[in-house]
C-alpha cells in the first residue's frame, strides 16, 4: 500500500471514531428537559398545624424567660449602684454641720420675704400711679409687717399718705408724721426732701 492509501486509511478511522457534535440548542433543550424532570419530583416538607402551634409556643416561651432573665440581670446591676448613691447622699446630709443648715434656711427665707416685698412694691406702686390710695395704703400696710425697717416700704408708704393729702385732702396729719419719721430714720435724702416739699406746698 502507498503511502497516500495509508493517509486515507487514518481519516477513514479519525471519522468513523468521531462522537456526533452536539449543537447548542440540543445542549440546552436537553438540560432544561432536565431540570424540568427533577422538579416534578420534589416534594417540600411540610410541617402539621398542631406541631407548628406547639414550635411557636416554645419560642414564645423561651423568649419570655429570655426576657425575664435580662430585666432580673439589669435589676442586679442596678441595685448596687442606686444603694450605693444613696448611701453617699445620706453620708453627706449626716456630715453637713448644722450651723451651715441654719444659715440655709435663713437665706432661703430671707429670698422668701425679698420676693414677697418686691411683689408688694410692686402692687402698691401700681395703685399709687393709678390714684387708688386707699388699695396701695392696703397692700403696703402688708409690707410693713413683714419688714417694718424697710425703706423702700416706708417710702412709698409715705408717699401714697402725701399724695392722698394733696389730691383728696385725707390723712395729711398722718402723712406728715410719716414723712418726719422717714427723714429722722434716714436723713436728708433727696426722695424725703421731696415728699416734705410737696407738703409745704400744699
Amino acid at each position: 500500500m502507498g503511502f497516500g492509501g495509508s493517509v486515507q486509511a487514518m481519516i477513514s478511522t479519525i471519522r468513523n471514531n468521531a462522537r456526533p457534535k452536539k449543537t447548542a440548542f440540543r445542549t440546552r433543550k436537553k438540560d432544561n428537559d432536565i431540570f424540568h424532570l427533577k422538579s416534578r419530583h420534589l416534594v417540600c416538607k411540610t410541617i402539621p398545624t398542631p406541631d407548628l402551634e406547639r414550635i411557636k409556643n416554645d419560642i414564645r416561651i423561651k423568649a419570655k424567660k429570655e426576657s425575664k432573665r435580662q430585666r432580673l440581670l439589669a435589676v442586679l446591676i442596678i441595685s448596687p449602684i442606686l444603694i450605693t448613691i444613696f448611701l453617699m447622699v445620706g453620708y453627706k446630709i449626716d456630715q453637713y454641720p448644722e450651723n451651715k443648715r441654719l444659715e440655709d434656711r435663713k437665706y432661703k427665707k430671707m429670698i422668701s420675704t425679698e420676693k414677697k416685698i418686691n411683689y408688694i412694691l410692686e402692687d402698691g406702686s401700681y395703685f399709687v400711679n393709678r390714684g387708688d390710695y386707699k388699695k396701695a395704703k392696703t397692700v403696703l400696710f402688708k409690707g410693713h409687717q413683714l419688714k417694718p425697717k424697710d425703706f423702700r416700704i416706708n417710702f412709698v408708704t409715705a408717699n401714697a399718705y402725701v399724695l392722698d393729702c394733696i389730691e383728696n385732702e385725707k390723712q395729711c396729719d398722718t402723712a406728715t408724721t410719716l414723712v418726719a419719721e422717714l427723714k429722722k430714720e434716714y436723713g436728708d435724702k433727696s426722695e424725703i426732701l421731696d415728699l416734705e416739699f410737696l407738703l409745704e406746698q400744699k
